[in-house]
């Protein structure tokens, strides 16, 4: 038996075992790469809108601490008229959502 092509096919045999290796290794390693900017892109943005509420909530809470009397009386008869005034557009459920509640979030308005 000769010895070259058995030598031959092992040496092929380990060269494509090890780009096998690592190319499965590099793509793993990229996709958990994506996977971790992925999870702090999303952090990120949770952050973000935490902050924009509070601050809307703050702005809110100025502006409620600056009104005078006759813009209190007229929050309430706005008030009385919404309650019974439908809120929800034809065609829609009430409350339209998530998009919709965090803008009512942002807006201030509830």
């Amino acid at each position: 038996m000769k010895l070259f092509p058995k030598l031959a096919f092992m040496v092929s045999g380990l060269l494509l075992g090890a780009v096998l290796s690592l190319s499965s290794s590099y793509y793993w390693a990229e996709q958990r790469e994506i996977h971790q900017e992925a999870h702090m892109e999303e952090e990120r943005v949770l952050q973000n809108l935490v902050h924009i509420a509070e601050e809307a909530s703050l702005a809110n809470e100025d502006h409620r601490s600056f009104r005078t009397e006759a813009d209190r009386t007229s929050e309430l008869e706005s008030c009385s008229k919404e309650r019974f005034t439908p809120r929800a557009k034809p065609g829609r459920a009430p409350g339209g959502g998530i998009r919709n509640g965090i803008r009512e979030l942002l807006s201030g308005t509830t």
